[in-house]
């Protein structure tokens, strides 16, 4: 797999906020009064946050890369090829402070990059909670900024959309050069593995799952890409074809 340097374009960003609660004392942000102030924060700073991890791929011809925050902390990653984390320190965007580490993963179809995002970022401030990235997906050139999200924040939701025509899409491409693939399950639980096809839809390869423990062989072909979830659908990693026998351990 080959080390990705991104361009700052999102598409298809999807996040979970919960436990709203009060503003962390030690942050003067201002006071939240409504719903439509509270998704104009979350619009904000989804976009901020994963503009930051889109930095960090941009910087990351080394690892160890940090920058600082616009109200302090930081940002730092350690990317190697195709995987790494990203880690925000105290990071302040003015309305909410983000901290945790997450991990990500890296595939690309034509001129589309797609970042695989596991863990969660937890923040506070005017809101306080965390957030779960799936599916992000950018261009190469920079002339995308869209994403999408479905944001619970209480027993609120809110559906932010940033997305239009032009957001690119990453699919499987027609290639001919055969390959073996073998998935190996190391989780705690069972997992699906999925083809990405031709029209970037999902085609299910282990319609009983893989077991604990247990692994699957299949035959592919050079580019295709394929996706690990657990059995609640969520995304453990996606990867692209590229050595003749390829092994994938899922851990």
């Amino acid at each position: 797999m080959i080390r990705m340097l991104l361009s700052g374009a999102m598409c298809a960003v999807f996040l979970l906020v919960s436990a709203c609660g009060d503003s962390d004392p030690g942050t003067s942000s201002p006071e939240i009064e409504s719903q439509e102030q509270t998704k104009e924060v979350l619009d904000t700073v989804s976009h901020d946050v994963a503009s930051l991890i889109v930095a960090q791929f941009n910087q990351s011809k080394s690892d160890g890369v940090s920058q600082a925050c616009s109200g302090g902390g930081t940002v730092s990653s350690d990317i190697g090829i195709g995987y790494g984390s990203v880690v925000f320190d105290g990071c302040d965007l003015g309305t909410l402070k983000i901290s945790g580490t997450i991990t990500v993963s890296v595939t690309v179809s034509g001129g589309s990059f797609r970042i695989t995002i596991s863990g969660q970022l937890n923040f506070s401030g005017a809101l306080s909670g965390s957030l779960s990235f799936q599916d992000m997906i950018l261009s190469t050139d920079g002339t995308n900024t869209c994403y999408s999200s479905e944001v619970t924040v209480g027993a609120n939701q809110y559906s932010i959309d940033g997305t239009d025509a032009s957001c690119p899409k990453v699919c499987s491409p027609k290639t001919s050069t055969k390959m073996n693939l073998k998935v190996t399950n190391n989780t705690a639980g069972a997992i699906n593995l999925w083809w990405v096809n031709f029209d970037c839809g999902l085609n299910s390869y282990s319609p009983n799952g893989i077991k604990v423990g247990g692994s699957q062989q299949i035959s592919s072909f050079e580019g295709h890409l394929w996706r690990v979830t657990d059995l609640a659908g969520n995304v453990l990693r996606e990867f692209g074809m590229d050595e003749a026998s390829q092994t994938e351990t899922i851990q």
